[in-house]
């Protein structure tokens, strides 16, 4: 079970999150769930919060590290115009 804090930024994420896969095709989402659902046992809407690190590690096993920082870059330039701090984002993918 999650303490309050790691919910809140949990919450905050998915948010990310959400608005990452509205720009993004639809395509792209169902090869991730292909691809690194299917390693981690669940779809990546839900390993995004539950198993980030493991998320972090498929993504660049599978589509390597520039591809990695891509994404990465996406989630921090999204959480600057949703105003969430980008140490959140950071910290979540350790």
């Amino acid at each position: 079970m999650m303490n309050t804090e790691r919910r809140r930024n949990a919450e905050k994420i998915y948010e990310i999150w959400e608005e990452l896969i509205k720009h993004v095709d639809r395509n792209f989402i169902l090869i991730l769930n292909h691809y690194i659902g299917r390693k981690i046992g669940m779809p990546v809407d839900i390993a995004i919060i539950e198993r980030p690190s493991e998320f972090k590690k498929y993504f660049m096993e599978i589509f390597g590290k520039a591809a990695w920082e891509s994404l990465y870059n996406m989630f921090i330039s999204i959480a600057l115009r949703l105003n969430i701090k980008i140490e959140l984002v950071e910290d979540w993918f350790k």
